[in-house]
C-alpha cells in the first residue's frame, strides 16, 4: 500500500505498457482527478527527458513494490470537504 499526496500520479504504468490499469485507488478525502490521454502522455515523455526519467524511476519503484504485494494506493493530503 502507498499513500499518495497532492500532486502525485497513478496509472502511468498502464500508459507506458499499453495495458489496463492494475492498481486500486481509494481516497481518504474527496479528490479531483485529472486525466491525460496516452498520446499526450507519450508526447510529454518525448519532449521532456527529465519527466521521462522521473516516470521510469517511479515505474521501477512501483514494480518492485508490486512484487512485495503492494497494489493499493490511498490518496490524502487535501483538506476534507466540510459536510
Amino acid at each position: 500500500m502507498h499513500l499518495l499526496e497532492d500532486g502525485d500520479n497513478f496509472g502511468e504504468l498502464a500508459l507506458l505498457r499499453d495495458v489496463p490499469r492494475g492498481a486500486t485507488i481509494r481516497t481518504l478525502v474527496p479528490c479531483i482527478f485529472l486525466t491525460l490521454q496516452r498520446h499526450y502522455f507519450t508526447r510529454l515523455l518525448d519532449h521532456s527527458p527529465e519527466v521521462r526519467a522521473a516516470i521510469l524511476a517511479q515505474e521501477a519503484e512501483r514494480t518492485m513494490a508490486a512484487g512485495r504485494g503492494c497494489s493499493t494506493a490511498f490518496l490524502s493530503g487535501a483538506d476534507p470537504v466540510p459536510g
